[in-house]
């Protein structure tokens, strides 16, 4: 059992373009599948980062949830997506290690 501090939302299907029944482009959303609660904490969390007088925040999390089917490649956290790293079972306390 997690202790949960948040949520994440794996990502499904993409956003991007494709045909429609009659073969006309059509673009669509990307899909969020269901909140999974999890326990999240930053490796690295810096909000200096500064390029052509623009600001942005560097972040990389590591994340732990109940061990599942997990096949996603992207995640949204904090109303951020995120790319994953790598997910690792953790087989003694039954939960996955996510690293984004």
């Amino acid at each position: 059992m997690i202790i949960a501090n948040g949520v994440i939302y794996p990502l499904i299907k993409p956003a991007g373009t494709g045909l429609d029944d009659d073969g006309k482009p059509v673009k669509y959303d990307a899909q969020w599948g269901e909140e999974i609660p999890c326990c999240a904490r930053p490796n690295t969390y810096s909000s200096q980062g500064r390029k052509d007088g623009n600001t942005f925040t560097i972040a990389s999390y590591t994340i732990l949830i109940d061990k599942q089917e997990f096949t996603a490649k992207r995640i949204k956290y904090n109303n951020n997506d995120y790319p994953i790293i790598s997910v690792e079972p953790l087989e003694a306390v039954n939960m996955l290690k996510i690293m984004i």
